[in-house]
């Protein structure tokens, strides 16, 4: 973002950077989440014309920070994705039935919108519709490793996840959708996460 705004400097012209987040339904019924960097009194300016397609507008910080927040956001995203295919994998190998183990994980503290959304509606039922690419949720993990390299802050987790999500791109397949990186848990375990 500095190189940007160094271009912009002097020219009269101001910068916002505001990822959106919601994805297609999100953005059909104006009910996305756009995270916004830049200067308040810009921002204050920008805002009503962003609540014309967003449900939730935050200014998260100066300018590049809602890239930052996006990287972020989508990486933990991959994360929760992976671990709860993980713990859903381990769970099918030893015969649990995954659709109850699910009702349980989901009233208790391991939630997450992968186990109550995403692996219900895409994974358990075999359909994994192709609305997110896993091709760019692996992108997005390399940002995300990107920004947090940028940082002060000990990431291996999220270091682990951007080589997962790579390597679920390569092997799964790109324009397959992002759950479909389950696939290749499954393919390693033997079993399928199906309810």
């Amino acid at each position: 973002m500095p190189t940007i705004l160094q271009a912009l400097e002097g020219t009269g012209i101001h910068f916002l950077d505001a990822p959106l987040s919601g994805g297609t339904a999100g953005a059909i019924n104006a009910r996305l989440t756009v995270m916004v960097g830049g200067e308040v009194e810009i921002f204050e300016r920008v805002k009503p014309v962003l609540e014309r397609v967003a449900a939730k507008i935050v200014r998260v910080g100066g300018p590049g920070a809602g890239y930052s927040v996006k990287a972020i956001n989508n990486m933990l995203l991959a994360v929760n994705l992976w671990a709860t295919g993980e713990g859903l994998v381990s769970l099918a190998s030893l015969g649990v039935d995954v659709r109850a183990a699910l009702e349980v994980i989901n009233a208790s503290s391991g939630r997450s919108n992968a186990s109550e959304n995403l692996i219900p509606q895409r994974v358990l039922t075999r359909k994994f519709p192709a609305t997110f690419k896993l091709g760019l949720l692996s992108k997005d993990a390399g940002i995300a490793g990107d920004v947090t390299r940028r940082s002060s802050a000990s990431t291996p987790l999220f270091a682990l996840a951007e080589t997962l999500m790579r390597t679920a791109k390569l092997e799964v397949g790109a324009d397959e959708d992002h759950t479909a990186a389950l696939k290749l848990l499954e393919r390693w375990a033997g079993v399928e996460i199906k309810g």
